[in-house]
Parts: structure tokens; C-alpha cells; sequence
């Protein structure tokens, strides 16, 4: 199984709102990959959000509410920031939730707005998949997964939210699609956001063990430097994963 996260054309295109360093070339490479490798099956995750979503502005109103502003418990406590139609309780709860895992809630460029040019997959990527469909005549699996539609909370990994208290019955569902096979081969972006947080729930599921395989020219990280990415080098020594 070819696991491709997040290759929507806002991360993976240099026109995109949150553009990946490097990620048209990752893009390549995974295509170059289908075309070489021939997988069994392929899943693609697409990062899906509307306009009102708690990781864009449009969310909120007050001092500073701007892309890339941090927003954290006590701006909303003190009303500096609020949102503008989520009750306050609620949202304090999921910040209190996010900064006990700290973590903090950041403000993104609206980004993946389903149905947009940033949500589609890139054209190379595209004509890969479909010269592989077609090329078994539509009878390897190939599973497309929307991630992040819910709207008061964040979803990084393609298999979770950040809060756990938030609904979530897809999740499961394709981390047993995913445990059916032998390989799964993981790439994607961000290396060091969507694609390290599903592997750390790929890592807390013992059938996954000695299954992983990243490849790394199919992945682009926003900081290189990230303490995200020691996730790959703790599955590489203590989980039976493997670098392709």
C-alpha cells in the first residue's frame, strides 16, 4: 500500500497558500515511484476544510486575528481574541486541551477549501494514479480520505483530531484498511506535520509493526529542524520501520 498524505495543491504547488519547500520536487518523485514500483493499492488523504474553520481567520474576531498568529487560552479569557460563533466555553476547552499536549493553536492561510484549486491534487500526481488505475483495468484498490472537515478543531494526522473528545468514526475505518497489508509505504506532506502525527498513530498500533516504510524523497518538511521528525528515527530503532 502507497500511502500519499496530503498532496493537496495548496501544500505541494509553489502557488499554493501553504507551499512545502520542496514539495513539487517530493511530487515528482512519488509519481516516478508509481510509475516504477507498480503498488498494490495507493490511498491518498486530502486535507479538506471550509472557509470557517478553527485553524483560519474567518473563526475569529479581536486583536491580531491574522495567518499565522497564535492563539492561545488566555487571549480568549482576557477577550482579546474570540470566536465569532463557537460558544467561548467550548473553544477554551479545546485550547486548554491543545496546551496540556503542548501544543499551540496556530492561525493558517485559509488553505484546502474543498472543491478549490488548493484541494485538488497536482496534475503529475493525477495522470500517475490514473495511468496506474488503468493500467489494472480499475481493479487495485484506491481509496481517496477527507481529513479536517470538522470545523472546531484541528486534524494533523489523517487518522485523528487533536482532541480526542472530538467525533471521529473514519479514523479507525482506514487504519484497518491500512493494516490489511504488509508494506505500507508513507509519503506526503508536511513531513514534520501531517505525515509525523499519522505516523505516530501508525506507531501506536502494534499491526503496523515492522510494516512502515517511509519514503523520503516523496516527503518535504516546513522545518528541517523539527523535534517532530524524531518520530521516524524511534520507528526506525525500536518499531521495524524501514527507509526507501
Amino acid at each position: 500500500m502507497l500511502l500519499i498524505i496530503d498532496p493537496n495543491n495548496d501544500f505541494a504547488d509553489s502557488h499554493g497558500s501553504l507551499y512545502v519547500p520542496n514539495a513539487n520536487k517530493a511530487i515528482e518523485a512519488i509519481a516516478h515511484y508509481i510509475n516504477e514500483n507498480n503498488p498494490e493499492a495507493i490511498a491518498i488523504s486530502l486535507d479538506t476544510h471550509r472557509r470557517y474553520h478553527v485553524g483560519h481567520c474567518a473563526y475569529w474576531q479581536g486583536e491580531g486575528v491574522k495567518p499565522f498568529t497564535n492563539v492561545r487560552s488566555e487571549d480568549v479569557e482576557n477577550g482579546r481574541i474570540a470566536p465569532v460563533f463557537a460558544p467561548k466555553e467550548q473553544v477554551l476547552a479545546y485550547l486548554h486541551d491543545m496546551e496540556s499536549q503542548g501544543r499551540v493553536h496556530t492561525l493558517w492561510p485559509e488553505h484546502c477549501l474543498v472543491g478549490s484549486w488548493g484541494w485538488a491534487c497536482p496534475n503529475q500526481l493525477v495522470q500517475a494514479v490514473n495511468t496506474w488505475d488503468n493500467r489494472h483495468h480499475g481493479q487495485r484498490p484506491l481509496h481517496f480520505y477527507q481529513k479536517g472537515e470538522y470545523p472546531d478543531a484541528e486534524m494533523f494526522s489523517i487518522f485523528s483530531y487533536v482532541n480526542e473528545a472530538t467525533p471521529n468514526t473514519h479514523g479507525k475505518l482506514v487504519l484497518d484498511q491500512l493494516a490489511q497489508y504488509d508494506e505500507v509505504v508513507v509519503c506526503g506532506f508536511a513531513k514534520d506535520y501531517c505525515v509525523a502525527e499519522s505516523v505516530k498513530d501508525l506507531r501506536n498500533d502494534s499491526r503496523f509493526e515492522g510494516k512502515l516504510r517511509f519514503f523520503e524523497a516523496g516527503m518535504a518538511a516546513i522545518d528541517p529542524q523539527s523535534a517532530n521528525l524524531s518520530i521516524y528515527e524511534e520507528c526506525l530503532n525500536n518499531f521495524g520501520a524501514k527507509c526507501i
